[in-house]
């Protein structure tokens, strides 16, 4: 759950890509060589292909925003390396990703020749006919859990969670000698880890019970309902200590591992 509008988000990514599409019919009137010789004549001529890129920017942009802010640090941590890498979810982001996603696509037709769009009519019509279902697939399935809803920061929260502990207590189960010789470096990590499992799974369970939750109700880490905080700031800095609290998690499995 982010706390920018996600219609601002919209309208600040449109505004980027429109000022991508001036410059490039300011480009082609300015042109000697070019046949193009007002923007009108530009945009008439172009149409086909800057819808094109337009939907595929879009499909990706998309994508960007239902992506957990932290999945990039994630997935470094699995890798033994601890960073604290996140995209600020806010405006001017937006705006820059709505220019560079156009300066990207223009980089590589140029490197790849296979990636330029064939001359004719419709011809972008056709080729994002055939790429979107692709797109929109790849992150329906990165995105979407078996009920097909956005996989919101909560449960991926609840989902780390869960996996970290279930690898702690394998771990403890594979190491009874534990039980005799705590002091051991691979224990105090799974001990640690432990502690640190139980912590994050409370302030889950706080993170979700902080709005207009029902007295009585199960706690979100056994499958009850999640009212996060209301105000947005609040928001925001709960889910930043929240995702700080997965990261020594995670930490930790990577000591054990």
């Amino acid at each position: 759950m982010h706390e920018q509008s996600t219609v601002v988000m919209w309208i600040f990514f449109g505004l980027g890509q429109i000022a991508y599409m001036l410059k490039g019919a300011a480009a082609a009137v300015r042109n000697t060589n070019s046949p193009i010789l007002t923007r009108r004549q530009f945009f008439s001529r172009e149409w086909d292909l800057l819808l094109f890129r337009g939907i595929v920017s879009s499909a990706l942009f998309w994508g960007w925003t239902i992506t957990p802010a932290d999945l990039l640090s994630s997935w470094i941590s699995k890798l033994g390396f601890q960073v604290d890498f996140q995209i600020p979810y806010h405006p001017l982001v937006a705006l820059l990703f709505g220019l560079s996603s156009d300066v990207l696509m223009d980089y590589l037709q140029k490197k790849l020749p296979w990636l330029k769009i064939p001359g004719g009519n419709g011809a972008a019509i056709v080729i994002a006919a055939i790429l979107m279902p692709l797109l929109l697939t790849g992150c329906l399935r990165r995105a979407t859990g078996p009920d097909r809803r956005v996989y919101t920061f909560e449960q991926y929260a609840r989902d780390a969670i869960r996996g970290g502990g279930a690898f702690l207590v394998q771990s403890q189960n594979n190491h009874p000698e534990c039980k005799q010789r705590p002091a051991m470096r691979l224990c105090q990590a799974i001990n640690v880890g432990i502690d640190i499992h139980e912590a994050a799974k409370q302030m889950l369970n706080g993170y979700c019970s902080a709005g207009s939750a029902v007295p009585g109700q199960k706690p979100y880490m056994e499958d009850g309902p999640c009212s996060p905080p209301e105000e947005a700031a609040v928001r925001a800095q709960r889910e930043a200590e929240l995702r700080a609290k997965i990261r020594e998690l995670e930490a930790t499995q990577a000591k054990v591992n």
